[in-house]
């Protein structure tokens, strides 16, 4: 059963997230209910999203072992982001 739930946000995060929204086919509620979902769920860590990331996506491709697909990523996000 679905009950209403009213929100205090900034209307730019409002913004974006509308057309976030938009853009992958799903609605503002849908995204805040699923994020709620994740997070009571315990499927969400503390982790910074670029490792999370890097986590999620370790294994898929074999790298020779001096490699550390977790620092090349952060290394390469800061270089991009100076």
């Amino acid at each position: 059963m679905n009950a209403k739930l009213t929100l205090t946000v900034d209307q730019s995060v409002i913004k974006e997230a509308k057309l976030y929204a938009v853009l992958h086919e799903t609605s503002v509620s849908a995204l805040v209910e699923n994020y709620l979902r994740k997070i009571t769920s315990g499927s969400v860590t503390d982790e910074k999203p670029e490792v999370s990331l890097v986590r999620s996506i370790k294994g898929i491709v074999s790298l020779p072992p001096e490699n550390d697909p977790t620092k090349e990523f952060i290394e390469h996000s800061e270089s991009k982001h100076r």
